[in-house]
C-alpha cells in the first residue's frame, strides 16, 4: 500500500497563528499508508510545499497565495513527527494583516520525496551514511545527504534547492577543501514521488468573539435582536463545521456570512475582528 498523506491544522483563539501537523504516523499493521517501509521513509523527503487559497466573508472572490516552502525552510525540531508543528502566520502565507481573516481557507500540502542512486568502482576516505555530499573543489555545492553506501552502489537524498549529480562528477563527504572521503559516481538516476493531500477549514474567531459579546450583552450594553435570533445565528457558526466537513464550502461561506451581517447589524462596540 502506498504513503496516504495526512495532515491536521489548529488555529490560535486570537488568530494570529495556524499550527500545521503531518498526522501521517509511522507504517505498522494500523497504519498502512504511514512512512517508513515497504513505504516511502522520511528521509527521502527533499521538500515540502504548502499551497493558500482563502476565500473571505464578503462578495470577494477567493485569493491563492504564492506558493510556501515548507520543510527544510520552517524551523520544526522533529519533522513528521506527531504533536510537533509548523507555525503559519498571515505574514509568511502573504497577507498585509496580523490576523488571519474571517473566511473559508483551501490548503494543499505537497511533499516532494526524491533519492539519487548512483554507482561507483570504489571509494577513498571515510563515508557515512548520514554525510553530507558536495560537488566540485572549489565551489562549496550542496547535493544532497548520504542513505545508504556498499555493494558499488550510493543514494542520496537531495536538500532543497541542490546541486544536480550527473555521471562522471566527483563527489566528497565534508568541507570541500578537507574532505574526509571521496567517490566518481556512474549510472546516476534521480527518483522523485509526489505526495499531496487537501484541506478545508474555516476561520471564524471573530465571529465567535461577537457572538459571544452580544450574548453577555443581552440584557445591558448591547442593542441586540432576540435570543432567538442570537441562537439562529450561532447554530450557523456551528453548522457552518459540518458543512466544510461534507465538501460544501460555499454553503459554509454562506453560513458565515450570514452571521457576519448579523454582527454588524448589531452595532455594539464587541471589539471583535
Amino acid at each position: 500500500m502506498a504513503l496516504i498523506l495526512n495532515i491536521s491544522l489548529q488555529q490560535t483563539q486570537d488568530s494570529t497563528q495556524i499550527y500545521l501537523f503531518d498526522t501521517t504516523g509511522q507504517y505498522g499493521t494500523a497504519n498502512l499508508g504511514g512512512w517508513g517501509s515497504p513505504n516511502q521513509a522520511t528521509n527521502t523527503v527533499a521538500f515540502t510545499t504548502l499551497s493558500v487559497t482563502i476565500t473571505p466573508l464578503g462578495d470577494i472572490a477567493p485569493t491563492t497565495y504564492p506558493i510556501i516552502n515548507v520543510f527544510p525552510t520552517l524551523s520544526n525540531p522533529s519533522p513528521y513527527v506527531f504533536n510537533e508543528s509548523y507555525i503559519l502566520t498571515p505574514s509568511l502565507i502573504g497577507l498585509s494583516s496580523t490576523l488571519f481573516p474571517n473566511g473559508i481557507y483551501n490548503l494543499t500540502y505537497t511533499v516532494n520525496c526524491s533519492y539519487y542512486t548512483a554507482n561507483y568502482s570504489s571509494y577513498t576516505g571515510t563515508i557515512n551514511v548520514g554525510n553530507t555530499i558536495y560537488k566540485g573543489t572549489l565551489i562549496h555545492e550542496v547535493v544532497g545527504i548520504v542513505l545508504s553506501i556498499g555493494g558499488g552502489t550510493i543514494t542520496i537524498q537531495p536538500t532543497y534547492g541542490s546541486t544536480v549529480i550527473n555521471n562522471g562528477d566527483t563527489l566528497y563527504v565534508g568541507d570541500v577543501f578537507f574532505p574526509t572521503g571521496s567517490l566518481i559516481v556512474s549510472d546516476v538516476v534521480l527518483t522523485s514521488v509526489i505526495y499531496t493531500v487537501a484541506k478545508s477549514f474555516k476561520i471564524n474567531n471573530g465571529l465567535i468573539c461577537c457572538i459571544g459579546n452580544l450574548l453577555s450583552g443581552m440584557d445591558c450594553c448591547c442593542d441586540c435582536q432576540s435570543f432567538e435570533s442570537l441562537w439562529q445565528n450561532f447554530m450557523y457558526l456551528v453548522g457552518s463545521q459540518a458543512q466544510i466537513g461534507c465538501n460544501k464550502n460555499g454553503e459554509a461561506l454562506q453560513s458565515m456570512s450570514c452571521v457576519n451581517n448579523y454582527c454588524l447589524q448589531n452595532k455594539c462596540n464587541c471589539g471583535c475582528t
